[in-house]
């Protein structure tokens, strides 16, 4: 005669409920700290073909650098044409509801489209452009849309002024660059030769309240207030590409950097002051400084 089975007593399911909730107490951080490191294993990539195709442009282009437009996103007047040549285009913003700051802040044409994007032959993907950390969006008045690029260039780095002039109707190139408008400027592949290309840095992640154009301002000089400020979303660092074509993640120590992610935009004359990080992208940027 076989005896029935017995089930488990209040005081075993506890006892498993309790075990089953440690384990679940140590292993969602460990999970949670395993996605971070995914993701910014994601931008790592994403700026690693950012920059490959930076490297390739001057192959293709007389050995010039990318031009690093800046669009101040008033098409409005001339439409996309006044878009001026630029390794990607678009204005990202998330503090605006216009119909204009929701086309240039989330179209991908802008980064993939050969008429507004000179690395389109080079990156068919606009998911390169975004880090998946960032989630930034600009708010419509039934649903938000994402900002459409992370990541911006230096803007010592290809700077379009000096580069190409607008004659009313189209953008021209300027035949020979002007190096007495802007003399700290990186503009060709032998600009850079003098110097470590390793020291140069390109490519930047950055902090979704000021990113705007293509390129990113630092303000080089005396002030410690971050004029464009990078982002700090994996954990405290930020992810850059250099000249000699590494990227390496940099781990940020100012409050001024690390600042939360707001949703509005913010201006140079916010504090955002960093006496440590700001001399050390500065250092990197310019040939006036750059060892």
């Amino acid at each position: 005669m076989s005896r029935a089975r017995r089930g488990f007593t209040l005081i075993e399911l506890l006892v498993v409920i309790a075990i089953l909730s440690i384990l679940a107490a140590i292993l969602l951080p460990v999970l949670g700290k395993a996605k971070l490191a995914a993701q910014k294993t994601v931008c790592i990539n994403n700026l690693k073909q950012i920059q490959l195709a930076w490297g390739l442009y001057p192959e293709d282009s007389n050995e010039k650098l990318v031009i690093n437009g800046e669009d101040d996103g008033t098409v409005g007047q001339y439409g996309l044409n006044y878009i001026p040549p630029s390794w990607v285009n678009g204005v990202m913003q998330h503090d605006n509801t216009t119909e204009t700051a929701k086309h240039l802040s989330t179209n991908t044409i802008f980064l993939v489209d050969r008429r507004y994007a000179l690395f389109a032959p080079y990156i068919g993907s606009a998911a390169t452009y975004k880090c998946p950390s960032d989630h930034a969006v600009v708010r419509g008045a039934k649903q938000n849309f994402q900002n459409a690029r992370s990541y911006a260039m230096n803007m010592y780095a290809g700077w379009w002024g000096g580069r190409v002039t607008w004659n009313g109707s189209q953008w021209r190139d300027i035949p020979v660059y002007r190096y007495d408008l802007n003399p700290g400027f990186f503009n060709t592949v032998a600009d850079m030769r003098q110097f470590n290309p390793s020291r140069i840095w390109i490519l930047i992640d950055e902090h979704p309240d000021t990113i705007w154009g293509a390129a990113f301002y630092e303000g080089i000089g005396t002030t410690m207030n971050w004029t464009h400020i990078p982002a700090s979303r994996h954990n405290g660092s930020g992810v850059l590409s250099f000249a000699d074509g590494h990227v390496e993640g940099k781990k940020w120590l100012d409050a001024g950097t690390k600042k939360p992610v707001t949703g509005r935009r913010h201006y140079g004359g916010d504090p955002a002051y960093a006496p440590r990080d700001k001399p050390w992208l500065n250092e990197r940027s310019t040939k006036f400084i750059v060892p």
